[in-house]
């Protein structure tokens, strides 16, 4: 359309008062005694949803179409810095994989990239790291 230089979709709007959230695992690093995993916000996005909102990739990349095997499995995951130094302290978050336990089918999926931490839940609300349920 005239006039427009990117569009992107995603299935929570920036600044949102509420999140899809996910129980997930990181490969490596064991579930709890009793196996309850972690929760974590999750925010699909489409391809240029970066570029748009205008968040560059502190490490890694953004996404790229292969990336995307259907609507319920990725291939590569994005992660924001909070659960990247929650998780991988000083080491390189790029590679490791993520257990989506919640998915239909669930697998583990490699980080890609890495973003700053935005206030999707608000301006008055700091990133959360993750929870356990």
């Amino acid at each position: 359309m005239p006039g427009f230089e990117c569009a992107a979709t995603t299935t929570i709007l920036p600044i949102a008062p509420s999140a899809s959230l996910i129980h997930f695992g990181v490969e490596g690093i064991p579930a709890s005694t009793n196996g309850v995993y972690p929760i974590a916000q999750v925010r699909p996005v489409s391809l240029g949803y970066f570029d748009l909102m205008n968040i560059p990739v502190n490490r890694g990349r953004i996404f790229q179409a292969s990336d995307q095997v259907s609507k319920t499995i990725p291939r590569g995951l994005i992660v924001n810095e909070t659960l990247a130094r929650f998780y991988f302290q000083e080491q390189d978050p790029i590679g490791k994989r993520i257990l989506m336990v919640d998915s239909p089918q669930p697998e583990a999926v490699p980080i890609v990239g890495v973003v700053p931490d935005a206030r999707d839940l608000g301006l008055d609300r700091e990133p959360e790291r993750p929870l356990r349920s």
